[in-house]
């Protein structure tokens, strides 16, 4: 499938639709062209480094099928600060726009998203889905090339007790410039992230 076929006129958010426009100028035309930013191991040690821990009174195996299988839809609804924008499959070529089925979480997904940092700086980012492992409990996203970021965001699913998870939710990251990377992506991501993992938290009840 090409980025021509995703209608456009279903995007709810002006960026997003610049961000899919921009990519297709910049020579992406199948969906298999969207490229991911996975540092080498010998680079990540230079990324910055951001880890947010949550806990959640249920098994291991409860709450990793509940994150692998939560519509991103319902599931990144931050209000204002952050929402669920488009998904394609590079594999499958199936598209998924906000408010329809979504068939869980698949390596090779790119997942876009729509941000508002305090109602005045908007952007939209685009990540894919780069290790799906549930024998490890552990879900990997990376950022997609030409974008403002570069880098790995990880969540790992941990048993502590006999009804208590810990979820790991690590970024490891290189932005457009240090200050950015210092002092706005750590406390702006936590945010986010913290977002999302509240509202998967409440659907588990």
């Amino acid at each position: 499938m090409k980025l021509s076929d995703i209608d456009i006129s279903r995007l709810k958010f002006p960026k997003l639709k610049k961000l899919i426009q921009n990519q297709m100028a910049n020579g992406v035309v199948e969906f298999t062209d969207l490229i991911s930013t996975v540092p080498k191991k010998t680079d990540i040690d230079k990324f910055g480094f951001v880890e947010d821990e949550y806990f959640v009174n249920h098994p291991v195996k409860v709450v990793f099928n509940q994150y692998k299988n939560a519509n991103p839809d319902v599931a990144w609804n931050g209000g204002s600060l952050i929402a669920f924008g488009l998904g394609v499959d590079k594999i499958s070529g199936e598209i998924y726009y906000p408010s329809e089925a979504y068939p869980g979480v698949k390596v090779g997904q790119v997942l876009y998203f729509h941000s508002s940092i305090f109602g005045l700086k908007k952007l939209s980012m685009a990540q894919e889905v780069v290790t799906m492992d549930e024998a490890n409990f552990l879900i990997e996203f990376s950022y997609i090339e030409k974008g403002m970021t570069t880098g790995i965001q990880i969540m790992q699913f941990s048993q502590i007790a006999e009804n208590q998870t810990k979820i790991s939710h690590i970024s490891r990251f290189k932005g457009v410039n240090k200050f950015r990377d210092k002092y706005l992506y750590p406390y702006f991501h936590s945010k986010l992230v913290g977002k999302f993992h509240a509202n998967l938290r409440k659907s588990l009840g």
